[in-house]
C-alpha cells in the first residue's frame, strides 16, 4: 500500500461556476461563489476558490463511470443500488445499518476496492472511509470573481415566426403578446399601490379599490396568456446571473492518495483518463463554462521523502493540434495501461 502526492495546478480556460444552494443574494437571486480567507505574508486575502468537493465528485463520478462500464462488459450485474454505491456513496435510509466484525469488513472492502478508495456512506457494512484526499484549488493572488447573466428574450421578436406561423397563428401569437405586457404592466401597477398603501397607513379606501382592480386585471391578463402562450409569466425575463472564476486564472491544488492498492491506482488513472476527455468542473456548462487545463506533480511518499514518480497533464488546447488532452509520464502512465490490459480486475 503506498502513499501519492498529486501537487500542480488548475487552470482556468472558461470561466468556472459553481455555487452552493446556500449562496444567493437575496434580493436578485444571483448564484455566488463562495470565499475563503487565505493567510499570506502580507496578511489574510480574501478569494474565490474551487471547493475539493467539486473536484472530487467529478473524479469519482468519472471513475465510477469506468468501473461500471467495467463490470457491465464482464456480466456483472449492475442495479440502481450499485450504481449509486459507486456514483455517490449509497445513499442510507432512516434504519441503522448491522454492524459487521473487523474480518467481514475486510473481506468487504477487499472485494471492493472502488468503495474502498472512494469510501460510502451507505454500504452494508457502515460508513466506509475515503483514501482519496482532495483539497479546495485557491488562486495565488485574489481574484474578483465576473458575473454572467442573460434575459429570456420575447419570443415573438423572433423574425422566423413571420415565415413559419399562418395568419391566423400570428393574430393569436399577438393577442398573447399584447396580455403579457398587459399582465406585466398591471403587475407594477399593483407592486405600486401596495407601497403607497403601506406609506399612507390611514385613508386607504380609495387605494384598496384601485389595488383590487388592478390585481383583477393582472390575473384576467394572465390567464389569457396562459390560454394562448400556454405560460402566464414574463416572456422577457431577466435571469438572476452567476458569478464564475475568470478565464485564465491559476488555481493551485494537491491532493493525496493514502494507502492504495496498485489495483486502486488503476481504477483512478482511469477516471483521470475519462474526465480528459472533458475537462470540466461546475456548472453552467451549456452556457460553455468550466473547461480547465490540470498539472500535476506525482510523488509517492514514503519514510518521511517525497520521490518524483511522474507527472499527470491535462490541456484541451491539445485539441486543436489533433492531440490527446492526456499526457501522462512514470507510474500514472503504467496505471493507465494496467487499466487497460486487465480489463478482468473489478471486483466479483
Amino acid at each position: 500500500m503506498e502513499i501519492y502526492l498529486f501537487t500542480g495546478t488548475i487552470t482556468t480556460r472558461q470561466p468556472l461556476a459553481y455555487s452552493p444552494p446556500d449562496h444567493q443574494e437575496r434580493n436578485t437571486h444571483k448564484s455566488l461563489l463562495p470565499r475563503m480567507s487565505v493567510p499570506t505574508a502580507a496578511g489574510p486575502m480574501d478569494t474565490v476558490f474551487v471547493s475539493g468537493s467539486t473536484i472530487r465528485g467529478k473524479f469519482r463520478h468519472a471513475c465510477a463511470d469506468v468501473y461500471l462500464e467495467r463490470e457491465r462488459q464482464q456480466n456483472r450485474p449492475v442495479d440502481y443500488e450499485r450504481y449509486l454505491e459507486l456514483k455517490v456513496g449509497g445513499v442510507k435510509g432512516s434504519a441503522d445499518e448491522e454492524r459487521v466484525g473487523l474480518r467481514e469488513r475486510r473481506a468487504f472492502l477487499d472485494a471492493n476496492p472502488f468503495l474502498d478508495l472512494f469510501g460510502a456512506g451507505s454500504s452494508g457494512i457502515g460508513w466506509i472511509h475515503s483514501r482519496l484526499d482532495v483539497g479546495a484549488a485557491i488562486p495565488g493572488d485574489p481574484v474578483e470573481p465576473v458575473t454572467l447573466k442573460g434575459t429570456r428574450k420575447d419570443a415573438t421578436l423572433d423574425p422566423i415566426l413571420r415565415d413559419v406561423l399562418n395568419e391566423d397563428e400570428i393574430d393569436t401569437v399577438l393577442e398573447g403578446a399584447q396580455a403579457n405586457r398587459v399582465r406585466s404592466r398591471k403587475a407594477a401597477e399593483v407592486r405600486k399601490l401596495k407601497q403607497e398603501i403601506r406609506r399612507a397607513k390611514k385613508d386607504t379606501a380609495a387605494l384598496e379599490t384601485q389595488l383590487q382592480e388592478a390585481e383583477e386585471a393582472e390575473e384576467e391578463a394572465k390567464k389569457t396568456q396562459a390560454e394562448i402562450l400556454g405560460t402566464d409569466v414574463s416572456l422577457l425575463l431577466p435571469l438572476p446571473g452567476y458569478e464564475a472564476i475568470p478565464t485564465g486564472v491559476i488555481l493551485k491544488h494537491r491532493m493525496f492518495l493514502k494507502h492504495v492498492s496498485p489495483e486502486q491506482t488503476h481504477i483512478f488513472m482511469a477516471g483521470v483518463a475519462r474526465f480528459a476527455e472533458d475537462p470540466r468542473f461546475g456548472a453552467h456548462r451549456a452556457h460553455g463554462c468550466g473547461l480547465v487545463c490540470v498539472e500535476y506533480r506525482v510523488k509517492r511518499l514514503r519514510d518521511g521523502a517525497a520521490q518524483p514518480v511522474g507527472t499527470v497533464s491535462i490541456d484541451p488546447d491539445r485539441w486543436d493540434k489533433d492531440e490527446h488532452s492526456l499526457l501522462l509520464t512514470g507510474e500514472p502512465q503504467s496505471w493507465l495501461k494496467a487499466w487497460h490490459d486487465a480489463p478482468d480486475q473489478t471486483a466479483e
